[in-house]
């Protein structure tokens, strides 16, 4: 491996971004192994932690009446820059991940499935340029075909307003039985 940190820190980023999108990928995969992937949503905010989330349904060959469950994902982006770039640097480029599972009640998020299932979202929505200091969120869908990848800026455009307050209640749910299993 190179020593030139710029070049470290760019094949961290690229395995950190990789564990946030792949989470099945992970090390601690065998409890979720039989799961299909509903949603991943993410936040990066343009300084600090960085998070996905995603939505696991049981597979065809999951024990028969398993619940759903979520699956989060964390950088700590801030601690690998230090880390790389700080005063005693760590020329290591394993990024520092936090794997976090928990079950989640079907008929909860069947409410949100259904809830989401009716939401609108216009495909040419104007909004002012993002600037570099507000943070990106994402959800993206694997259930259908084809699949739909939807990405935002801070707020996020008005004509979205219901899905992404839809998305926010998401986000709470998810977080609160992740927090409620640690």
């Amino acid at each position: 491996m190179s020593d030139n940190r710029d070049d470290i820190w760019v094949e961290l980023q690229a395995r950190a971004e990789r564990a946030l999108e792949h989470p099945k990928d992970l090390d601690v995969r065998e409890t979720i192994r039989r799961y299909g992937s509903l949603w991943r949503l993410w936040h990066s905010p343009s300084v600090g932690v960085l998070t996905a989330w995603t939505v696991l349904m049981p597979g065809r060959k999951t024990v028969p009446g398993a619940p759903p469950r979520v699956r989060e994902v964390t950088w700590d982006r801030p601690a690998d820059n230090q880390r790389l770039f700080g005063p005693e640097p760590s020329l290591a480029a394993q990024p520092t991940l936090r794997v976090r599972d928990a079950l989640l009640p079907p008929d909860e998020l069947q409410r949100f499935i259904d809830a989401g299932a009716s939401i609108a979202v216009p495909l040419l929505a104007f909004s002012k340029a993002a600037p570099v200091d507000e943070d990106l969120f994402g959800l993206e869908t694997y259930e259908v075909s084809p699949y739909v990848r939807l990405q935002w800026w801070g707020e996020g455009p008005q004509q979205w307003r219901p899905f992404l307050d839809w998305v926010a209640g998401l986000r709470v749910f998810l977080g609160r039985h992740l927090d409620e299993a640690s």
